[in-house]
């Protein structure tokens, strides 16, 4: 409907301008999130433990102030943090 048009706008041009900072690992973790990988798979990938893995997840999640993994992306995308072009290779 209409009436949500103008909320959709306003909440994406306020995540746009979020000053968020994430370590280079986060944004590694966030990178690999957004290929739909595991916490098991991210952690083989980075020869990390899965703990620290749920470490990162966790803090990306307070960071951007998300509940799920979906919402983490959107809101990584719509913030600038993923390109729509970004390639990493996770194969």
């Amino acid at each position: 409907p209409n009436f949500v048009r103008p909320f959709v706008r306003l909440g994406m041009q306020q995540d746009r301008d979020l000053e968020i900072h994430l370590s280079a690992r986060e944004h590694q973790v966030l990178e690999l999130i957004s290929y739909g990988l595991t916490s098991v798979e991210i952690a083989g990938r980075l020869f990390v433990s899965e703990n620290t893995i749920e470490y990162h997840r966790k803090s990306l999640f307070a960071k951007l102030g998300v509940r799920n993994a979906a919402h983490l992306v959107g809101k990584a995308y719509r913030s600038g943090l993923l390109a729509a072009s970004a390639q990493t290779a996770i194969d």
